[in-house]
Parts: structure tokens; sequence; C-alpha cells
């Protein structure tokens, strides 16, 4: 992973997820907990060091799960606001815990989209390594929302030949991705899940930004996706 990528996606993740340090119910029900990074099932949570809140005491594993149980009913609160949450325990995460969180969630979904790309025995050698930041983070943007094995046959088969953005324009004159590039393959289903679009527009800036790496030939290790077209 481009060490760009590794630097600025927990604070990318911050603005698009929030940050929260106890547990909480995703809008699929869920239990969630950081910057989106799911804790269900409940083994999940008793790998983490959660402490009393306002304490440095840590939870043993009984307590974990019975306040995990509390969070995983509370069904009546699942369309609330997150803080609604965060009274129903006393279970809480620290800063640095949280971000130790969102790097090894990162970790373990580089992983598995290494090979992804190829065959399961035989992946494409170098192929992750040798994308640029932008298009690493617009994957691992995807990874986060959708899970690394994400299922998006249009945007892969664009992605294997570098297909990251293209335009045309539609029936009424205006500038639009084209049918089967990246930025126009990328798109998460807004279906339930309004937060999610703010999450697609970054991940069509982001694979803008990885075509006029490879079109004009910017360092690839830095990412580009703010600067000005």
């Amino acid at each position: 992973m481009r060490q760009a990528v590794i630097d600025a996606f927990p604070g990318v993740s911050r603005s698009l997820e929030g940050f929260v340090q106890f547990p909480y119910l995703d809008v699929k029900g869920y239990v969630t907990t950081g910057v989106g990074c799911l804790i269900d099932p409940c083994s999940l949570a008793l790998r983490l060091p959660w402490q009393y809140e306002g304490s440095v005491q840590y939870l043993n594993e009984a307590d974990i799960q019975l306040q995990w149980e509390r969070v995983k009913a509370a069904v009546s609160l699942e369309r609330a606001a997150v803080r609604a949450f965060e009274k129903l325990t006393q279970m809480r995460l620290s800063v640095a815990a949280v971000d130790n969180l969102t790097v090894r969630r990162m970790a373990q979904d580089e992983a598995v989209l290494r090979m992804r790309w190829g065959t399961k025995e035989a992946p494409i050698p170098g192929f992750w390594d040798a994308l640029s930041a932008d298009a690493q983070f617009g994957i691992l943007s995807m990874a986060w929302a959708c899970g690394a094995s994400f299922n998006f046959p249009k945007f892969e088969a664009a992605l294997l030949i570098g297909d990251f953005a293209r335009y045309e324009q539609d029936a009424d004159g205006n500038q639009v991705f084209a049918p089967g590039c990246c930025a126009a393959e990328c798109l998460i289903s807004t279906v339930g899940n309004p937060g999610v679009v703010p999450r697609n527009a970054l991940q069509q800036q982001l694979f803008v930004a990885a075509q006029r790496v490879a079109d004009q030939e910017l360092d690839p290790s830095v990412l580009h996706y703010q600067d000005a077209a």
C-alpha cells in the first residue's frame, strides 16, 4: 500500500464515517464502532481494548459481551443518530485504539485485494503495488464500505485495463462519466444508505486523479485527487 494512502485514509474516513469510541448499530443493524468498523459478531469486539468510560480500567470478556448484546438488541435505535447509543454502554475505545483498528482493517482489506485480480492461485504479479495512490485509495474506499470481496464486475474490467475515467456528453450536452470506466462503475448503492453519497463522490474524484496520473505520468506515490484538474 502506498504510504500516502496509509497517511490519509484514517482522517478521510473520519470525515465520511464520523469518529465514534463506543459501539452502535449501523443502518443494516450491525454493531459498529470507530470509523465504521464492524464488530459483529461479538468475537470481533472481544479482541479490542475496551475501557470503562472515564476510566483506565479495561473490561473483561464477560462485560464486553454483556454490553455488546445490549447494543445489538437496541433495534429501536437502529435508525436514530449514532449518539443515541452512547448511553447504552460504558465501554469505550481510546483514540489510539480507534486509529489502530482503522489501520488493521485497512491491512486486512489490502490482503484480500492483492488476491483479487488474476486468479486465487496466480494473482497478477505486482498489479496492486503498481496502482497509483489515488487508485489504491479509491479501491480501499469501496472495500471499506462494501467489504474487500465487493462484486462490481464492470468496475473490475475497467480496472484491469487502466480505464479509470472517461467522459461523454449526455442528451442535454452535459459532460458525464462514460459507462464502463472505473469512475462510472465505482458507485455504491445509496438505497437505504444515503450517507454513502459523499463516499461515491470521493471515489469518482480519486479515479479521475488516477487517470490523470496515468495520462500525465505524474508521481504515482503521491495523492493527486485534491489537485486542480
